[in-house]
């Protein structure tokens, strides 16, 4: 791990993200380059069938 690098338990309801520019409107309170990333997780399954008619998942 370095300075740089925060190891979560758990996802956090939101993230500031300070970026080097940004074409965005301002959040109230918030500096220009500051933007709000939610995070997001999704599983999903694909089941694709192989030319002997086999479903491989």
């Amino acid at each position: 791990m370095t300075d740089q690098e925060i190891i979560l338990n758990c996802l956090p309801v939101f993230l500031l993200v300070k970026l080097d520019h940004t074409c965005t409107s301002a959040l109230e309170g918030l500096e220009a380059v500051v933007i709000v990333v939610e995070p997001l997780t999704k599983s999903i399954q694909i089941h694709l069938g192989d030319d002997k008619g086999l479903k491989i998942k």
